[in-house]
């Protein structure tokens, strides 16, 4: 009988050290662990190498203290971590952890409850134990509030996403420690207004996502520091108005997406100096009239849209120097007449959209227009 006992007791360690849990799927040598849509109510017992962990769409609502420590990448999508994480501040031990998903956890607040432990030192924050993240993904959940040092001992991370929860604002350092960030999501909350300084540690950040917020203005000095920024997307908002010299220091710019806004003017020299831009858009706004001068700079444009906007007249040399667009999108304006002088120049123009305007004819050969030169285009 103890033999029996002692063989017994022998099989659950060695189960636990190189077997795949049941109902899991083990890959590459049991380094990888998949137990995804199991209905798991806890995260089983895991073979001693596994580093990658995938366990979304369970009924999981706790994270053990031990087992973890040598995972890279966990992946807790669509469980029911939200009590769990609301009152335990400190995760296990993960240093090796670079990748962390919790979207879709119902997740209301990231922040230390002090009620009901003994720490003293906030300076690291709720997710101290995990200093070689690389990627955190926290969209989809209920989110309204980031205590200013939430992610602070997160100074490794790259890709931060915050899209689809209750955000209303910012704490001006909470993203002060994230000096390699590079991806920032924060679209589809609820902000309305951002402190000047609150991106400005973020020198390598080269995506800023804040669409569908309720931001109504923008500080001239809001992007100063973002000198490597490549995408800014502040589509659906409410903003009326562009500050002269908001994005002059952003020179890296390719993209950016002003859609669906409230802007009635911009100021001549807004976007001087952006040289790289390739796609400008600025679909329904309230735009009237556009200075000759205001897209001079603007050499390397593809993408123009200025759909459904209010623009009747148009400068003749208002598209001059943008000799690689390539769409130009004009629909749904109050646009009168054109010449052959608007478009001198836009040899790479493939699409030219001028639907739903007041035009009367047209009163060149649309041929003339689509000379495309495949060398430079």
């Amino acid at each position: 009988m103890l033999a029996a006992l002692t063989l017994a007791s022998l099989s659950l360690l060695v189960w636990g050290s190189n077997l795949c849990p049941p109902s899991c799927q083990c890959l590459h040598n049991l380094t990888t662990v998949v137990c995804q849509v199991k209905e798991l109510s806890r995260i089983p017992e895991l073979p001693d190498g596994t580093e990658k962990l995938y366990v979304s769409y369970n009924n999981i609502q706790e994270i053990p203290r031990r087992g973890l420590e040598k995972l890279q990448d966990l992946d807790l999508t669509k469980n029911q971590l939200n009590v769990f994480l609301s009152f335990n501040p400190v995760w296990p031990n993960m240093m090796n952890l670079s990748k962390l998903f919790l979207r879709d956890n119902g997740l209301t607040l990231l922040h230390p409850d002090l009620s009901n432990n003994k720490l003293t030192n906030l300076s690291e924050g709720s997710l101290r134990g995990l200093i070689n993240l690389s990627e955190l993904d926290l969209n989809s959940n209920l989110i309204d509030y980031l205590p200013s040092k939430v992610f602070s001992s997160l100074n490794r991370l790259k890709i931060l996403d915050l899209y689809s929860n209750r955000l209303t604002s910012l704490s001006l350092d909470v993203f002060s420690n994230l000096i390699h960030l590079q991806e920032l999501q924060l679209d589809s909350n609820q902000i309305s207004n951002i402190p000047v300084g609150v991106f400005d540690s973020l020198s390598k950040l080269s995506e800023l996502q804040l669409a569908n917020n309720h931001i109504l203005e923008i500080h001239p000095a809001l992007f100063k520091k973002l000198k490597a920024l490549q995408n800014l997307n502040l589509e659906n908002n409410a903003i009326k108005h562009l500050p002269e010299g908001v994005l002059h220091k952003m020179r890296a710019l390719k993209e950016i997406h002003l859609n669906d806004n409230h802007i009635k003017s911009l100021h001549p020299s807004v976007f001087n100096g952006l040289v790289r831009i390739h796609l400008l858009s600025f679909s329904r706004n309230r735009l009237s009239s556009l200075h000759p001068d205001q897209f001079k700079d603007l050499v390397s444009l593809k993408e123009l849209h200025l759909d459904e906007n209010h623009i009747g007249n148009i400068p003749a040399s208002l598209f001059m120097n943008l000799k690689k667009l390539i769409t130009l999108n004009l629909d749904s304006n109050r646009i009168l007449e054109l010449s052959p002088d608007h478009f001198v120049g836009l040899t790479c123009l493939k699409e030219l959209k001028l639907s739903f305007n007041q035009l009367n004819d047209i009163p060149f050969r649309p041929s003339i227009l689509f000379t495309t030169s495949a060398g430079s285009c």
